[in-house]
């Protein structure tokens, strides 16, 4: 991987997880040159903690860190407009459709039984 690539992959990191440590990028890449694997293993595992909101198992995989040096390595940035809150507010989206979802069921249900009953009781043929 070329460092200018491996430069931007920690930078679209970084601007994800922690704005921070931008300024620290240029030197890890020299630190890190010939080890992009591991750099990035490094950061997700820092960031993309199994307690935080945002936790995403898809990224605790070498399959996802290979994906991005490759990608990074061709030119493309998977993680480019990737922001921690974005993806707060997607899954907070999520649990509040589902919510309704389950909420608008249990309202039918609750209905059906009611009409049940009020059939069971107080139905005159």
């Amino acid at each position: 991987m070329k460092k200018e690539d491996f430069s931007i992959l920690l930078t679209d990191l970084y601007q994800a997880y922690n704005q921070d440590y931008l300024q620290y990028v240029p030197q890890l890449v020299e630190k890190y040159s010939r080890m992009e694997h591991s750099a990035v293993e490094m950061v997700l595992l820092k960031y993309n903690r199994k307690n935080a909101s945002y936790y995403d198992p898809k990224k605790d995989t070498d399959e996802y860190r290979n994906f991005l040096v490759k990608e990074y390595s061709e030119g493309r940035r998977p993680l480019k407009d990737f922001k921690i809150q974005s993806e707060l507010n997607i899954r907070k989206e999520e649990a509040e459709t589902k919510f309704a979802e389950e909420s608008k069921k249990f309202q039918e249900n609750v209905n059906q039984d009611n009409e049940r009953f009020f059939q069971s009781h107080f139905w005159y043929s």
